[in-house]
């Protein structure tokens, strides 16, 4: 299942790309130095709490990115696990937008509409019921794939 959610995101982020920007890219990162898992700090690790999906969806739109909702628990240790291994490299990367829900939170949140909703509604509308889930959605908040549930 890891696999499964690291291959689907590197092939997302690499194909949504236009092919000017991947080229930018490789060449920004042929010139500057690889960080190791050691240099990596904890900042790395906090992934963004979805606040303003209607915003993210344009930016989705508008750089072709897909917006990536990664659905957890307060004390998830299998959340904690894909953050720690998989999302850790990714919460700073520009080809895709991560975003997190918090099931049993009322955290509010401006879903793909404009409209008030909580994380709680959001997960609901995806039926994501356990944790983790991951989903890929288009900048509607249209589902992109099954829903990958667990590790």
């Amino acid at each position: 299942m890891k696999n499964l959610i690291f291959a689907t995101l590197l092939s997302l982020s690499l194909f949504s790309l236009p092919a000017s920007a991947q080229s930018a890219n490789s060449e920004q990162s042929a010139d500057s130095p690889q960080n190791t898992n050691s240099e990596q700090s904890t900042d790395n690790l906090l992934i963004e709490m979805a606040t303003d999906l209607a915003k993210d969806g344009r930016d989705s739109k508008q750089n072709q990115r897909p917006i990536v909702l990664f659905i957890t628990a307060v004390d998830c240790p299998f959340c904690e696990q894909l953050r720690q291994e998989y999302f850790k490299f990714s919460t700073k990367d520009p080809r895709f937008i991560l975003r997190e829900i918090e099931l049993g939170v009322g955290h509010d949140v401006v879903n793909f509409d404009g409209k008030w909703a909580n994380h709680q509604l959001i997960a609901d509308r995806y039926n994501a019921y356990v944790t983790p889930t991951v989903m890929f959605v288009g900048p509607d908040g249209a589902a992109l794939n099954k829903p990958i549930i667990g590790i």
